[in-house]
């Protein structure tokens, strides 16, 4: 993800902020010179980069007529329509970060296929959330020379972790300058591969911050580090500072994270870990002109109060464990209808989990995919 600010939302309509400020890059155009200028693709090529522009439309209207068709009907087909919506917006991101190899005709010769397969590893039906949950597989599809491919895999190949942000105050000689802004960018590196034997539905659930309550609620800890994060610049001084505040949490989650910490020995000075008796801090800090070099976990920012870390390295973004997670209830609902009515008519956990989950793909997928567009990282105002 390359993002050069954040934005803080005050609306609390997110997806249709999100879906609204999506529909200028219907503008073959307009899109046509945001590929070029990425990819620097010289004027002589510009109609390549306009077929790109133009496939991107075409996702993007077909995405959201999926969602608009989703609001329309129950919890019964909701998750079907979903995952075809995040599939459609799937393809968009494709089209803008890579090149012509994985337009829509070229990917249809070698990755016809939605580069997932469903896994339903129980045969009873399962009213515990945990157990149902973990029964429902995606299994990363692969070829006959054993390598992944399809729609997945290709989205996969250039997925990104998503920036750091957080409160930012600047301290000048004549005032005081605060805001919400970008204070450390990713790698752009690939992601992990998925694992072979698949990702389960609970996992990608334990993954997505708006899920953390709904699994509280049923026993089941969420896989998060919670947390407060804050810049700040002196200008007497010229120094940065970015102090990572982590709220009280289990001690293996806090483990796996200090271990997934890297920088380079030279840079040890400038980190400084302080405990309290209920948590603790880590503090970066660098001068003007020097940038520390340091590695951490994935981490998720959903407002502007808090900021969620994955305690370790993770396979996927935010918008692949939702992009998997409708995949599977997606799945589920297709194939197993007999199974999938008894959950929704009863309003078994899992029934109520896709519901949770419904709801908060409506929020968010529609920003992650405009924080692609725009280059700016949305989250809400608090």
């Amino acid at each position: 993800m390359t993002v050069q600010r954040f934005s803080a939302l005050r609306s609390i309509e997110l997806g249709r902020h999100g879906w609204n400020a999506l529909a200028k890059y219907q503008n073959i155009s307009m899109v046509t010179d945001l590929i070029c200028e990425r990819h620097r693709i010289p004027r002589k090529h510009r109609q390549n980069a306009g077929k790109q522009a133009e496939q991107i439309r075409y996702c993007l209207r077909q995405a959201k007529e999926y969602r608009d068709a989703s609001l329309a009907v129950t919890v019964a087909t909701k998750p079907v329509l979903q995952y075809y919506s995040i599939m459609s917006l799937a393809l968009a991101e494709i089209l803008l970060k890579q090149d012509g190899n994985s337009s829509l005709d070229r990917a249809r010769e070698q990755h016809r296929h939605h580069g997932l397969n469903f896994v339903q590893r129980s045969s009873s039906l399962e009213i515990e959330l945990q157990k149902a949950a973990a029964a429902l597989y995606a299994i990363p599809s692969r070829n006959k020379e054993n390598q992944p491919f399809g729609t997945f895999e290709l989205w996969h190949r250039s997925a990104r972790e998503a920036p750091l942000g957080g409160k930012y105050v600047e301290h000048r000689a004549l005032n005081h300058v605060t805001g919400f802004h970008l204070l450390l960018q990713s790698n752009d590196e690939p992601l992990s591969p998925l694992p072979k034997s698949g990702i389960s539905f609970l996992e990608c659930c334990r993954c997505i911050p708006a899920m953390s309550s709904f699994l509280g609620d049923h026993g089941i800890p969420f896989g998060f580090i919670r947390t407060t994060v804050q810049g700040e610049f002196r200008d007497a001084l010229k120094r940065h500072q970015i102090t990572i505040v982590i709220h009280p949490t289990e001690s293996n989650l806090l483990s796996k994270f200090y271990g997934s910490i890297a920088f380079r020995p030279s840079d040890y000075e400038c980190l400084e870990v302080r405990e309290y008796d209920s948590g603790c801090a880590l503090t970066i800090t660098y001068g003007e002109n020097f940038r520390i070099v340091v590695e951490l976990p994935n981490a998720i920012t959903i407002d502007t109060k808090e900021t969620w870390f994955y305690p370790e390295k993770k396979p996927l973004n935010e918008f692949g464990y939702y992009y998997t997670a409708l995949f599977i209830l997606g799945n589920y609902a297709r194939y197993y209808p007999d199974r999938w009515l008894q959950d929704v008519e009863r309003s078994t956990p899992i029934g109520l989990a896709a519901e949770e989950l419904a709801a908060a793909a409506d929020d968010r997928v529609p920003h992650l995919i405009l924080s692609e567009f725009s280059g700016t990282y949305y989250a809400l105002e608090r």
